[in-house]
């Protein structure tokens, strides 16, 4: 197995248009940043996210998939691929 990193603050800095992949599928999406807020949705593996926001150690994400019914949520850096893809 491949160890991965959690992602940090700074790439967020960069320019702002990341994206990330999920690590495993079903993974829980919550309304807000941390274990405390409710469960809203979840995201699925192998698929692209845009980061929308950060704080602390949870991203905010949104399906880049036009195609599909908007997901968008918080979920833990640590449940994210360490692959940070940068969008043009």
């Amino acid at each position: 197995t491949q160890a991965t990193a959690p992602l940090r603050e700074p790439f967020l800095r960069e320019g702002g248009a990341f994206s990330v992949e999920v690590k495993e599928s079903h993974t829980p999406l919550r309304s807000g940043p941390g274990l405390e807020y409710p469960i809203i949705g979840q995201a699925s593996a192998q698929k692209p996210y845009r980061i929308l926001n950060w704080k602390d150690r949870w991203f905010e994400i949104e399906d880049q998939e036009k195609n599909s019914v908007r997901i968008k949520g918080w979920l833990s850096n640590e449940q994210v691929s360490s692959r940070l893809v940068h969008r043009d």
